[in-house]
Parts: C-alpha cells; structure tokens; sequence
C-alpha cells in the first residue's frame, strides 16, 4: 500500500513574509485610490470597495467565486459610467505597475527557503492558504516578496479560485479537496490563531502555531508552535 498524499498549508503575511498589516493596508488602499480616482472619487471608491469585500468574506454561497461574489456586491456601488468592464482592466495595470512599489514594507521571514526545500523533498503537496480577497497577481507578488515562487507550491489560494475566506471551515476544506489529501494527513501552519487555525482543527487537520509575529485571539491549542525552523523540525525533524 502506498503512504498517503500529506499537504502543508502555509498561510503567507506574517508567516512566510513579514507584513505588518496596519501598516501595509493603508498604503494599499492610498495607492489603489489614487490610481482609480479619476474613475471615482477615492473615498466613494473605498467605501464601496470594504462593502463588497466585507461581504465576500461573510458569504456562506459556495457555489460561486470569492470572484464572482465581489463583483456582484461591488458593480451595483460603482457609477453608472463605471462598468466592470471599464474597471478591471485598471485594476490589472494597478497590481502590475503599483502594487510592486510597496515591497519596501515587507521583509522575508528565515527559514522559508529550507521548510519548502525539505517539505518537497519528503514528497509533501505545499498550499499558500493565503486569506483570498486578493487576485492571484497580488498573491504573486507577495509570494515572491517571501522567496517563495509559484513553481514550489502546488496550490495558491486567491479570490479567483476559492468559495470561501478564512476562518470559515469550507475554506480549509476546499483546499485538502484540491490538493487530495485526508484532513489528518494536512498541516496548517499560520501566525493568526483565530483565523488560521481554529477552521483548520474544526475539520481535522493539524495545526501549528507560528509565532514570531504571533496574534493570540483565540484559546485554541495548537498542535505545535514556534517559529518556520521549529516547524520544519517538527514536521521533518530536520
């Protein structure tokens, strides 16, 4: 009998890439504002933009899109003039030619490098169980602000693939049905307790605690804890 398909889910800020999200947030949000604003004013543009994510991330609909549910609550805010046609397109240039300029505010985590090396080498599937309210580019980017490239991984998960966001339980089990691993046999790995890692031992998968930059929201106890060298330690013990 062959051994079982075992996966190692990464969550990516403050994980895999130091990304201080009180910091980082408005510098996004200033940036993408003021790069449609000639579209619409920027505060009308953020006010529709947090109404539609808002309730993306409170969709229970797992028939559709974290994608498709965006822009079904975002187009009806927008202008008149303004379609979804008209829009995306901006968007894409944005996150092609103003979303790299903010890598200054990021900084690799150690121990990337060799936990993916070493998670591979076993024969391990890696996901990046990023929460995904971004497009994949946005993903991208930060994955490779970490070191990470897409050809390491076998799954990302971003707003385009995925019917639900953290911490609901469907998001993590969407990810072991696509990648095909029992829910003992998956390890979620993440810095926020509440929303990495609570879903993620609801449904059966190990958890482990990663706590450099930790956010300790939740009275859960994880499988393990410490930092990307304990973890690959404690997964490989090596």
């Amino acid at each position: 009998m062959s051994a079982p398909r075992r996966a190692l889910l990464l969550d990516l800020d403050d994980t895999l890439l130091h990304n201080d999200m009180a910091d980082f947030l408005p510098s996004y949000f200033g940036a993408l504002m003021a790069y449609v604003s000639d579209l619409m004013p920027p505060q009308e543009f953020f006010a529709a933009l947090h109404f539609a994510t808002q309730r993306m991330m409170a969709s229970s609909d797992l028939s559709q899109s974290n994608e498709a549910i965006f822009w079904r609550e975002f187009e009806p805010a927008l202008p008149l003039s303004l379609t979804r046609e008209r829009l995306e397109p901006r968007l894409h240039r944005f996150y092609e030619e103003e979303f790299p300029k903010l890598r200054g505010q990021t900084e690799p985590v150690a121990g990337v490098a060799a936990l993916m090396r070493t998670a591979k080498a076993a024969g391990w599937q890696i996901a990046i169980a990023t929460n995904p309210v971004f497009p994949r580019r946005a993903i991208e980017h930060r994955m490779a602000w970490a070191g990470v490239g897409v050809d390491q991984v076998d799954f990302v998960t971003s707003y385009e693939n995925m019917q639900s966001t953290k911490p609901h339980a469907s998001y993590f089990a969407q990810i072991i049905d696509e990648l095909g691993v029992a829910a003992p046999d998956a390890v979620m790995a993440g810095n926020h307790k509440a929303n990495d890692l609570v879903g993620a031992a609801q449904i059966g998968l190990r958890t482990f605690w990663v706590d450099r930059y930790a956010i300790d929201d939740d009275a859960m106890t994880p499988d393990g804890r410490g930092d990307l060298i304990a973890l690959r330690h404690w997964l490989f013990n090596a």
